[in-house]
């Protein structure tokens, strides 16, 4: 995968994560202001979003280590791994 595919993916889950937060104010600007329904509804929301916004920056730690260890191939021509030039 190269820098571009990760780039591109990388825009799109930032766009699907701005539409969510805005979903989600939406919600909490939509509902009563009542301390039940606030609970009920909003809380739950933003928690599981925590959760999403977690696993996206996971995600992106792995492109990253990705494209350095790709990085690191193209310029020495060395596998990390078994420390090797290709054949």
């Amino acid at each position: 995968m190269d820098w571009k595919h990760i780039k591109n993916i990388s825009i799109v889950v930032g766009i699907l994560l701005i539409a969510a937060l805005a979903f989600v104010l939406g919600i909490s600007f939509g509902v009563t202001y009542e301390k039940d329904s606030f609970t009920d509804i909003v809380i739950p929301a933003l928690s599981a979003m925590g959760s999403w916004v977690a696993g996206v920056g996971a995600l992106g730690a792995v492109f990253t280590s990705l494209w350095l260890a790709e990085q690191i191939l193209n310029k020495t021509g060395i596998f990390v791994s078994r420390m090797e030039k290709p054949k």
